[in-house]
């Protein structure tokens, strides 16, 4: 049996796993070796470990064409060096590019496929994309509801929507919309001011104005700060309830907080009983000590 995992397989890295499953759909005549493109950023190597594993899965189902991988590897945010290496990798025939995961990069390779007509598969979670693209994960107005849901589940009768950028906004306001002047009272607040990653005034602001549920929006790469910064000013005690959205909250580490009496919810689209997931995390995984990501 698979020892529990500290997830390495986030939602982006699943998304990619389960869209090259699906590439065969693509309609190509009478090609024989059809070539797919990945853009990922050099300091995460399991998504490229992740594609070529999902194509040699895809390819005993293929009965007209062969999917081969071609990869290249990018500093991450380095839109420039996006450009110049998607253009290049272009003359390959692609007939589709899986995008890196940081924001400026994966805009300007958009940008680039969309000019060619050719389909681009987002594996961010992007809220505000605008040029044609192919994006599994939720609808901020369908990761509005669940966020609904579990208010009305957890009877909260007021709340704090803590947010990080204006980038997450269209969830703010489509959670918004759905209260009425007779729902809950809510209190919006932005926890990144610019100020190099400290977020102590607005989480002092927070604790002086005696709230005490607190639904946070953001990405996962600010999330472990903000939580930490959090139990510093005295905001992680058995008084306050946690809803974090971001769908990755399983894969950083929750233990300095397991002992704080905080109520902390998470949400998650993979579970890491499911079949697919043990299946998968065991080819990438099996070369390495197993109990390196026990959790």
């Amino acid at each position: 049996m698979l020892p529990k995992m500290k997830c390495k397989l986030n939602v982006e890295n699943m998304f990619l796993l389960f869209l090259s499953f699906s590439l065969y759909s693509i309609e190509i005549i009478n090609a024989q070796k059809t070539n797919v493109g990945l853009i990922c950023e050099n300091d995460n190597t399991d998504v490229e470990r992740i594609f070529q594993l999902a194509i040699n899965n895809a390819n005993p189902d293929m009965e007209d064409m062969y999917l081969n991988g071609v990869s290249i590897s990018i500093e991450p945010g380095n839109a420039f060096e996006t450009s110049k290496k998607l253009c290049k990798m272009l003359r390959q025939n692609l007939v589709a590019v899986f995008g890196p995961t940081s924001s400026l990069a994966a805009k300007h390779a958009m940008s680039i496929c969309d000019a060619k007509e050719l389909p681009f598969i987002d594996t961010r979670g992007d809220f505000v994309v605008e040029l044609p693209t192919i994006n599994l994960h939720p609808h901020p107005t369908q990761l509005a509801v669940i966020l609904k849901d579990l208010v009305t589940m957890l009877e909260w009768e007021a709340f704090t929507i803590i947010y990080e950028c204006g980038e997450y906004l269209p969830v703010v306001n489509d959670l918004l919309q759905m209260y009425g002047p007779a729902g809950p009272t809510i209190v919006v607040r932005r926890y990144e001011l610019d100020l190099n990653g400290d977020y102590r005034n607005v989480l002092r602001r927070i604790r002086n104005s005696g709230e005490t549920s607190f639904i946070v929006v953001g990405s996962i790469e600010t999330l472990p700060e903000l939580l930490k910064q959090a139990q510093q000013v005295g905001l992680m005690t058995g008084a306050y309830r946690y809803i974090i959205s971001d769908l990755d909250l399983q894969t950083i580490d929750l233990e300095p907080y397991q002992h704080s009496d905080a109520n902390i919810t998470g949400i998650r689209l993979i579970s890491p009983e499911n079949e697919l997931v043990l299946e998968v995390a065991k080819a990438l995984y099996e070369e390495e000590d197993p109990y390196f990501h026990v959790r």
